[in-house]
């Protein structure tokens, strides 16, 4: 085995390692910074505990930089992944 392919081998594996973390932290985005968020407030809401209202502002900020690492990590390949799937779920019926 040459020394170059068993590298670009190699490289190539990581990438896919790297592409796939991406696209988790791009899920986990979604999930923390809009469904978690809007859970935790309409809490907040309900039974008036303004700790509910600041967790959740943490958890939406945090978010955003989870995101951030997941497009660095994926790539516009991921985020291309990401656009697809989002649109398969919420695409519009014509009418």
């Amino acid at each position: 085995m040459d020394v170059i392919n068993g590298k670009e081998t190699f490289m190539k594996e990581e990438k896919s390692l790297r592409y796939k973390i991406g696209l988790l932290l791009l899920i986990l985005h979604i999930i923390i910074g809009d469904v978690f968020t809007a859970i935790l407030s309409a809490i907040a809401i309900k039974t008036g505990h303004d700790w509910l209202l600041k967790a959740g502002a943490v958890c939406y900020g945090s978010s955003w930089f989870i995101g951030g690492t997941g497009i660095i990590l994926s790539g516009p390949e991921g985020m291309e992944a990401i656009k697809q799937v989002w649109h398969s779920i919420f695409k519009k019926s014509k009418s």
